[in-house]
Order: structure tokens, then sequence, then C-alpha cells
């Protein structure tokens, strides 16, 4: 087995994987990360390519620590943990579909198979051509939003909430979604100007279409991060003492009381306010209230997988336990999973949920030895932010983004 002493990315040369299977990952992710159009103009079977990533890093992971008997600890302890997830879901949960239970474990086990293909797999190289690519098609795909409104708008919305939410009028972009697109930009400002091949103008302009992108998204969470991750590059190039507690502490701050304030006000009490009492804050707080509880209804384990803000909940009947079956977002089936501490605490209960945000910290720490502090602080920050106002273990866009950012800064440690 690997020493981990040291750095675990030395397990990429160890594994002994060639640029192919690099460029074929790169390359499935590009399609993961464009496939909710690809979806609506090309095929539906795009919606499950994020799926057929996943299974395909698993089991070239799996094949090279079979047959070489080297892979990092945190693979294999993620692996034990999905083992009695499964088990006490199975054993002790809510939801009696088998099938449902593993489907809603591998879905959330994405984010760790990307963050392994990152460490183990991508090349800095690929991952910053990628990520370059990426960018760039997302911009185009805002363009053409913003020309054809309509379609985007009614290619991204689902069935059941499609009537209550067609007055919002928000950007989405390729992907479709508004909150994805804001929070894959919003990780521009973390990346080094070497991956992005741009000059001190260039990235500066960079940064500038993107906060035109997240403010058209409408996406405040999305704006609070790019706000976060602006403050650490801003700390990183600046020796001014003054100058750098403002761009880490007081303009972040700020910036997200106010995207919170006024943003709920504006856009969401002026949509949602005639149907609901609840402001999709306040509903993501709601949320982790009500996984507590059932937390301590079902103690130690939850309710088990499949059975609360995960996709597969809705008619399971745990929601009926809860204040969250009389709200708007229930009726709507909107922002349910927005909220992956809630689902995780609900689910898994006390002891699950210690043990994945563990292992979530396990696989962040990967990264920890090339980047610097700063970048791999805002990482975390990132990820704990996400995991609280979105879908991010499960969401697709959202875990390849971060992964492809992470793979692309590995050439600071000569990783190629």
């Amino acid at each position: 087995m690997l020493n981990t002493s040291g750095s675990e990315l030395e397990a990429q040369r160890l594994l002994g994987f060639g640029r192919e299977l690099s460029l074929v990952v790169c390359f499935l992710m590009v399609l993961a990360v464009f496939s909710p159009i690809l979806s609506a103009v090309v095929h539906p079977f795009f919606d499950y390519i994020d799926e057929v990533l996943a299974v395909f890093v698993s089991a070239v992971l799996g094949a090279a620590s079979f047959v070489r008997l080297r892979v990092g600890k945190t693979v294999l302890v993620y692996l034990m943990l999905a083992i009695v997830v499964v088990l006490c879901s199975v054993l002790f949960g809510r939801n009696n579909n088998i099938v449902h239970v593993f489907v809603q474990i591998f879905l959330q086990s994405k984010f760790f198979i990307f963050m392994f293909s990152a460490a183990y797999i991508m090349r800095a190289r690929d991952a910053a051509a990628t990520l370059r690519l990426i960018f760039y098609l997302s911009v185009l795909g805002v363009f053409l939003n913003i020309l054809m409104p309509d379609y985007f708008q009614q290619a991204g919305l689902m069935d059941r909430s499609r009537d209550l939410l067609l007055e919002i009028d928000r950007v989405g972009g390729f992907q479709l979604n508004p909150n994805r697109l804001s929070h894959l930009i919003a990780l521009l400002p973390l990346v080094s100007r070497a991956s992005l091949r741009a000059s001190g103008k260039v990235y500066f302009v960079l940064l500038v279409v993107s906060f035109l992108i997240i403010a058209a998204t409408g996406g405040r969470v999305g704006l609070a991060l790019f706000a976060m991750s602006c403050g650490i590059r801003l700390y990183i190039s600046s020796k001014d003492m003054a100058k750098t507690a403002y761009s880490v502490f007081v303009f972040p701050l700020v910036t997200l009381f106010v995207l919170i304030y006024f943003g709920n006000q504006f856009l969401f009490e002026s949509v949602f306010g005639r149907e609901s009492e609840l402001g999709l804050g306040t509903f993501r707080l709601l949320l982790l209230v009500e996984a507590f509880k059932l937390a301590i209804d079902y103690f130690p384990f939850g309710s088990g997988a499949a059975t609360y803000g995960t996709i597969f909940a809705y008619d399971v009947g745990v929601y009926q336990e809860t204040a969250i079956a009389s709200t708007f977002f229930y009726k709507a089936d909107t922002a349910l999973y927005d909220n992956n501490f809630a689902s995780l605490l609900g689910e898994l209960g006390f002891v699950g949920f210690v043990f994945v945000v563990y292992a979530i910290w396990k696989t962040l720490y990967i990264f920890r030895d090339f980047l610097r502090k700063e970048i791999w602080v805002g990482v975390v920050v990132f990820v704990v932010f996400s995991l609280f106002f979105e879908s991010f273990l499960s969401n697709s866009i959202c875990g390849i983004s971060l992964s492809i950012f992470l793979a692309s800064e590995k050439k600071s440690l000569g990783y190629s």
C-alpha cells in the first residue's frame, strides 16, 4: 500500500497512469459539465454521462489497486465508510427500496470519485486546458442564453416546478441552472494566471466578466464565494496589511450580508412571497433544524439513505414527519436538496454525519501539499459553503469544476 506520510499525489506516478487516460477523463468531464444542454439538444443519454464517468474512474482505480496493490489511504477509508453506510441504511433505514439506497449512496459518492480522479489520474496540463475550455464555452452559453432566454429557461426547469418557477428570469447558460453556473464561475479567482495563460490585464478582464456572469445568474451564494475568492487572490498579491484585511475579511463579509438581506428580499420574496412565508435562506436553515430532529428520532444512524434531502426521498414519507412538507418548496420540489449538511445529518444520523464530514476533510487534505496555503484554505471554505447552500456532493457540475481546478494546480509541485 502507498505510504502517505508525504504527499498522496505521488500515487499518480506510482500507479503509472499515462496521459491517454488523463485525456479521456478530461473529455468525459467536459461532457458532464455541459450535459444539461447536450441532453436537451442532442440526446437524453447525456444526463447520465457523469455517472458513466464515475463508474469508469472507480473501475480504473479499483483495477490499479487490485493489480498493483497501491492506492491512497483516503480511498480505502472512503470505501469502508460507503460499505457501512449501505449496511446501516438497508438494515435500519426508512426507504425499503434497496436500489434507491444504493443509487443514492453512489450519487453522493461522485464528489469523492471526482476528487480521486484529480489526485491520481488527471495531469495538470490537461486539466488546465480543460478548465479554459469549460470557462470559455460557459461564457458562450451565457451569451446565447441572453439572446434566447425563453428556450434556456424552460429547458432548465423540472416538470413539477415549471409552472411555479417560470416567473424567475435568471441566466443559466449551457448548464441550464443559474446556481450551478455561478458556482462554476466563482472558482475563477482561485485559478492561477498560469493555468489560464492570462497576463495581468487579461486576468482582470476575466474577473470582471466572471462577476457580470454571476450577477446575471442571480446566484447569491456564487457571488459570495466569488467575493471570498477575490479576497484571497488580493491577499496573495498584496503586501499592504490594511488592504489585505479589507480584501480577506471586510469585503467578503459585507458582500455576503448585502446578498443575503437584499438578495432574499429582491429575488425570492418578490417571486415566492405569494406562496410561502419562507425565504430560501431560511428554508435551508429549516432543513438543517428538521434534520437535527430526525437524527434524534432515528438515533444513532438516521432515517437512512434516500429518505431526506435527496432525490429519492420525495415520496418515502419522512418529509411528512417534519415541517418541510408544509412549505412551498416541498410542493414545487425545489431547494429540497440544497443543504448537504442537512441531508447527511437527517439520513445518516450523528454517527454517519461525523464520519462523512471527516471523509470530506481527508479528501481535501490530499491537495494541501501542492496548493498555496491561502488557496487551500479558500477551497475548504468554498466546499463548506457549498455543502450548506447547494446539493454539492451529488451535483456533478460543482464537483467536476472543483476537481479540474485542483488538478490544474498540480504543476506547482511538478506533477505535470
